[in-house]
């Protein structure tokens, strides 16, 4: 049986403005005629049936037409499950096309399909979505009006459901010795884990590697999530510099000092790179990163600027000894006597004068030298000139 809806039959008759018009339907033309047995609400056939409509407009005589109305049967749709969408990539949404899930429905060429956010809209057929493509971020029930040739349309739904698997929140990048391993933990939580290096099962949430790049793929909520880490060694370094100042020290080092540790002695270690009070003559400084994996060491001076020497053979003071200076560059001692007259001049790598000159003591007095040298680490020419006072014995 089919209810016939006589108000949306009257559109087909009726102008936009139905003021002064007066229609009617009938069971048989002369009923129209006779204007009786008009057909009201409730109005249902089973079979095709012709029935009568009349028109009048204000006093106009009445015109009558007959109205086939043929019955056909409703297109058979099924009933689709649901269908679950995965976010594996945590995105907040994935896309859908609603064409793509036609043939669940109905798999008949050349379909007549519109497409309803809900049952009420797709059974009056108002408001179609126009936009097939949808962004889905919650679970959405969506409603198809479909129709073919010789089939009345039918409505029938379908359900997205949105899902999201989980990430880890133990799982981190570190940074290790290039010859050490670590455990790389996913955490607990997941239904299923599956490594880049193969280790897999309900209860694998952990693997011991070294350093390289790695995944897991974490099932949890009926979806996966590939969740990547990285586990690095650290570059070598260099100390790049070392700048003295009296009896400071600052240490230069590539990249971010918060990275680094420092030490006069590779057991008391601080972070600050600068180092104040250090006594004079050859020093070592150690830098190591935090992890530890390796310890750089570069010989800086703290030069003892010497005034007086005697050459007394005692052991004590005996010469005037830079042979500290052997870490720098194109170093030369240069002795001057008070009337300007250079007495002596090093050789190659020896910066240890005896206060002798041609073998012999030079007289007690008060001398002049002067050191130059060249910073390794800055190319930058250093000078020092003073006085030194030789006391031979008598």
């Amino acid at each position: 049986q089919v209810a016939i809806n006589l108000d949306y039959l009257s559109t087909f008759y009726l102008p936009n403005d139905p003021k002064d018009y007066k229609l009617g339907f009938y069971p048989t033309q002369i009923d129209a005629l006779a204007n009786s047995n008009e057909i009201v609400n409730d109005f249902v056939i089973s079979a095709d049936k012709t029935i009568f409509v009349k028109v009048q407009y204000l006093n106009c005589p009445p015109v009558t037409q007959p109205l086939h109305l043929i019955v056909q049967p409703k297109i058979n749709l099924n009933s689709p499950s649901a269908i679950d969408f995965c976010d594996n990539e945590l995105k907040g949404k994935v896309d859908i096309n609603l064409k793509d899930y036609i043939s669940l429905f109905n798999n008949t060429p050349n379909l007549q399909v519109d497409y309803y956010n809900n049952e009420g809209d797709a059974k009056n057929s108002r408001n179609p979505i126009s936009n097939t493509m949808i962004e889905l971020s919650t679970s959405r029930t969506f409603y198809y009006r479909i129709k073919s040739q010789n089939y009345c349309a039918n409505v029938a739904s379908i359900t997205f459901n949105y899902k999201q698997p989980k990430q880890s929140t133990t799982l981190q990048n570190k940074i290790i010795c290039p010859s050490e391993t670590t455990v790389l933990n996913a955490g607990t939580g997941f239904d299923y884990y599956e490594w880049s290096n193969g280790t897999k099962g309900t209860h694998a949430s952990s693997i011991t590697v070294g350093p390289g790049d790695y995944w897991v793929d974490l099932h949890s909520n009926g979806c996966i999530f590939r969740q990547y880490v990285s586990i690095t060694s650290p570059e070598p370094f260099t100390i790049d510099a070392i700048h003295v100042n009296g009896g400071t020290a600052t240490v230069e080092v590539q990249g971010n000092l918060a990275n680094y540790q420092f030490s006069l002695d590779n057991k008391n270690w601080q972070s600050s790179p600068i180092f104040t009070n250090i006594p004079r003559g050859l020093q070592t400084m150690y830098v190591k990163q935090l992890n530890a994996c390796d310890i750089v060491s570069k010989e800086f001076l703290i030069i003892n600027l010497l005034n007086v020497i005697t050459p007394n053979g005692d052991g004590f003071n005996d010469t005037l000894n830079y042979s500290d200076l052997k870490i720098k560059k194109d170093v030369s001692l240069q002795i001057i006597d008070r009337y300007g007259k250079p007495i002596y001049q090093s050789q190659g790598l020896n910066y240890n004068w005896d206060g002798k000159v041609n073998g012999r003591p030079v007289a007690t007095g008060t001398y002049w030298y002067i050191l130059r040298w060249i910073e390794p680490d800055t190319e930058n020419e250093i000078y020092h000139k003073n006085w030194i006072l030789i006391k031979n014995r008598d």
